[in-house]
């Protein structure tokens, strides 16, 4: 059964990004030829050929060659939000290999709406009715902006692996529900619902 995978901040080719993460331990690599290899590697253990995965900016800062050449050995059925690092993105050779490319999207698992932008969202659609919202950018230096709905799910924030979308919504579920925050949202929703 196919599962839906979620990263953003690979940063392929990226030299200085081994300088700034090296305090945090997210990327051991010696060279930035180790770590496009093993950013490919870790993505390809956690998503399949038939799973839909989601990239949310900054995928690389290389050239178009080099980002397709990635791409091509990258599993899953992908679709883009474009970060602030993707002007290679925009390229017409790069569009065949995504299913989508926007700026922001929902979506849903099961019944959980997910709002998706690269950028972290202090307050965004139907977050008072408990809607969740993944993002990248920070580098898991903002791991969340609202603890139980949101997260950042860059590259830094697991150690290179994609997330599994699932996964994540029971993970937020079972932090809302040990903050007390289930209670407290579905108690405010049936105010101000009328009930």
């Amino acid at each position: 059964m196919s599962k839906v995978c979620i990263t953003s901040d690979q940063h392929f080719w990226h030299k200085n990004i081994l300088k700034f993460q090296l305090e945090s331990g997210s990327r051991p690599f010696d060279s930035i030829l180790e770590m496009n290899q093993e950013l490919i590697e870790r993505h390809n253990s956690v998503v399949d050929e038939d799973d839909e995965v989601w990239f949310l900016g900054d995928f690389g800062f290389c050239n178009v060659n080099q980002t397709c050449d990635i791409l091509k050995q990258l599993n899953g059925r992908k679709h883009f939000i474009f970060g602030n690092h993707d002007k290679q993105m925009y390229d017409p050779r790069v569009k065949p290999f995504f299913e989508s490319m926007q700026h922001y999207k929902e979506i849903y698992s099961g019944k959980t709406k997910i709002v998706l932008f690269h950028f972290p969202i202090w307050s965004w659609n139907r977050e008072h009715h408990s809607s969740l919202h993944f993002y990248g950018h920070t580098h898991n230096s903002i791991p969340y902006v609202q603890k139980g709905l949101s997260k950042d799910v860059g590259a830094d924030a697991n150690m290179c692996y994609p997330f599994v979308v699932s996964d994540l919504v029971e993970t937020l579920r079972l932090e809302r529900e040990e903050l007390g925050l289930e209670q407290f949202r579905n108690a405010r929703n049936r105010i101000s619902d009328g009930q």
